[in-house]
């Protein structure tokens, strides 16, 4: 007697599969019957007796076989029939929540907040706003569709795990922030990883706080005016600008450590301001444009003039908005692609001896040197750079009677390509941080060689050398202005030739960089650079009819103007 079982049920999540079981048995029969989760029955699930040719009995995932035997009563009964075996699986469902929509910009609101709040530590002001509920709803899914929510920051390889909807406590704070997640459920696959997401989180920006006061008027009509903003949280200082121009043209910029304000004023003028935190950091956009109240001259108070209506604020600055610094959440550095291009005059100390009987000097400037960089950062600080170099040069030797040199012409070729990575220090000068990096990767050179054959004439070739590189870099800017610096070390990997064999034992190779630059738009900027490589190294050399041997020094100092664009 064989009982009628299917061999595989899926269920849906958090049930029970309900399995029907029928048995061939000659009418009026009873039958016994056992389930267990071994085909040798020594865990037994359940035992039982039953008159009815079906029967529906509950089981939990797992494996299970199913054996009966007919009881004919007064002690008679069949054998055990053979096991018969069965699966109970959950039917699995992948949570489908990476699409959902998302914020990419909140405003942590400028409202008043406990005194406290302006000037305490960042992990304390983030543990407030968390208990206030900031962002405690930000992934908006239905709270029965996901157990937990893991998230992976670009800037960190660890995932957070949290089973609520709120946006992580330790990252309540102005910044950038690209995330990707996943949710899971019990019963259920996870989902699939989302699609990098980005998150920019600033202040609101500052409000005018009551009436501004004038002091004194001196003999030139300028009196010191003192007005209060609201403070903002996270803020270490404030930029301020002031004009007599609505569209805040030709502004004066003013850097305070408190939301008060004090300037020399005279006639009508206007104000906007925006926040930074401690490091220099912008942390919210300018405000809108307020207009000053205009002081009143003592002979004028008595009657004072018919009160104005109100600005309207022009079209244009309705449009505006400053970018909050990409944070990163720790440092803040300029990320994105970008590009310069330069002309410039070169310097070329040319030095070589060869073979104990021949030296070749020769200094000289030429020009235009070209010069193009394109480069990458990513918003975790971590980005590529493209170089490429191109400096005309002429060597004119002193020649000895009877020497002759074919060409007096050439160009140093250099490309380049280096991985980068970029931090904030926190060393600050005038409350802007100091950037600084390393730059690691591989040059190529194409520079000049002078053969010297078996009759003692000289021939202008290239050789190619291709070098190792690894610097340091530093950045810094102070309004439009901004700063840099970079060094670095290079040892040779290989070397070719045209025209021949040559190989190298290095002495000495790096390269170095200073150089500012003004932002005249928000991308658009022009800077003054120098540049200069130096190489030493000692060489041998197989041409086609004899070999030379000897040292070559390689100087060149690099001046240009170059215009740059940020994407």
């Amino acid at each position: 007697m064989q009982p009628v079982a299917n061999t595989h049920y899926l269920i849906p999540a958090e049930r029970n599969a309900r399995i029907e079981v029928e048995f061939n048995r000659p009418p009026g029969v009873s039958v016994w019957f056992q389930v267990a989760n071994d085909p040798e029955f020594q865990s037994v699930v359940t035992h039982e007796s039953t008159v009815d040719p079906k029967t529906i009995r509950e089981f939990p995932p797992g494996q299970y076989f199913i054996r009966a035997k007919s009881d004919f009563g007064e002690g008679h009964e069949t054998a055990w029939t053979d096991p018969v075996p069965f699966v109970v699986d959950r039917k699995f469902e992948k949570l489908d929540l990476n699409q959902a929509p998302l914020q990419t910009r909140v405003l942590i609101p400028n409202q008043p907040y406990p005194e406290a709040m302006y000037k305490a530590d960042p992990e304390v002001v983030k543990e407030f706003l968390a208990k206030k509920g900031l962002l405690g709803d930000f992934f908006v899914f239905p709270r029965e569709s996901y157990d937990e929510i893991h998230l992976q920051f670009s800037t960190s390889t660890k995932i957070q795990t949290q089973n609520d909807g709120a946006w992580p406590k330790g990252k309540l704070r102005p910044g950038r922030y690209q995330y990707k997640y996943q949710t899971t459920k019990k019963g259920y696959q996870p989902s699939n990883w989302s699609d990098p997401k980005n998150l920019e989180i600033a202040m609101e920006p500052p409000k005018p706080d009551g009436d501004i006061q004038y002091g004194t008027t001196a003999a030139n009509g300028e009196s010191e005016a003192r007005w209060k903003m609201t403070p903002i949280l996270y803020a270490g200082s404030y930029d301020v600008e002031i004009s007599h121009d609505p569209y805040m043209r030709s502004a004066r910029e003013l850097r305070v450590t408190e939301p008060i304000v004090k300037a020399p004023l005279n006639g009508e003028n206007y104000w906007r301001a925006r926040a930074r935190d401690p490091q220099g950091r912008i942390i919210s956009d300018f405000s809108p444009i307020y207009k000053l109240k205009p002081n009143v001259p003592v002979y004028l108070a008595k009657n004072p003039p018919p009160p104005e209506p109100p600005a309207r604020k022009p079209a244009a600055v309705e449009r505006e908005q400053t970018r909050v610094d990409r944070s990163i959440e720790e440092p803040i550095v300029k990320a994105g692609w970008w590009a310069w291009f330069g002309l410039g005059e070169n310097y070329v100390d040319y030095r070589q001896s060869a073979n104990g009987n021949v030296s070749i000097e020769d200094s000289h400037l030429k020009g235009p040197s070209q010069y193009l960089e394109v480069g990458f950062l990513a918003q975790n600080t971590w980005g590529g750079i493209f170089t490429a170099k191109q400096t005309p040069g002429e060597i004119n030797p002193t020649l000895k009677d009877g020497e002759t040199l074919d060409s007096t012409s050439y160009k140093w070729q250099t490309l380049s390509f280096e991985g980068i990575r970029q931090k904030a220090s926190p060393f600050s000068l005038f409350g802007t941080p100091v950037i600084y990096g390393l730059r690691l990767g591989i040059q190529q050179h194409e520079v000049p060689f002078i053969y010297v054959d078996s009759s003692g004439d000289l021939h202008m070739r290239s050789n190619t050398l291709t070098m190792a590189s690894a610097g340091i870099l530093a950045e810094w800017s102070r309004k439009r202005w901004t700063y840099y610096w970079l060094m670095r070390y290079q040892y040779p990997l290989t070397s070719q030739a045209s025209g021949g064999a040559f190989s190298i034992n290095p002495v000495f190779a790096f390269d170095g960089s200073v150089g500012t630059s003004y932002n005249i738009t928000q991308q658009l900027k022009a800077g003054l650079f120098w540049y200069g490589q130096w190489h030493q190294y000692n060489f041998t050399y197989a041409g086609e009819d004899q070999t030379n041997t000897g040292f070559q020094s390689l100087f060149y100092s690099n001046v240009d103007l170059r215009l740059g664009y940020d994407f």
